[in-house]
């Protein structure tokens, strides 16, 4: 079972999110949360991952014009 909640408090499309999955040897329940504050705005993101998702991370890309 894999479930993912995030909230995003920001207006612009600059963050790119990327779910690695992984085969865990164990099966483990995973919790894990962060605030990332970026360009003025902030960033919640939480996630719970139990067998396969144990990675999930939020990258910032920016857009050159």
């Amino acid at each position: 079972k894999v479930s993912f909640r995030s909230i995003f408090c920001t207006l612009s499309r600059n963050f790119k999110i990327l779910a690695i999955p992984i085969v865990l040897a164990h099966e483990k329940s995973y919790e894990y949360g962060f605030v990332k504050k970026c360009n003025g705005h902030q960033l919640w993101a939480k996630s719970r991952a139990k067998s396969r998702f144990d990675w999930f991370f939020i990258h910032h890309y920016g857009i050159s014009k």
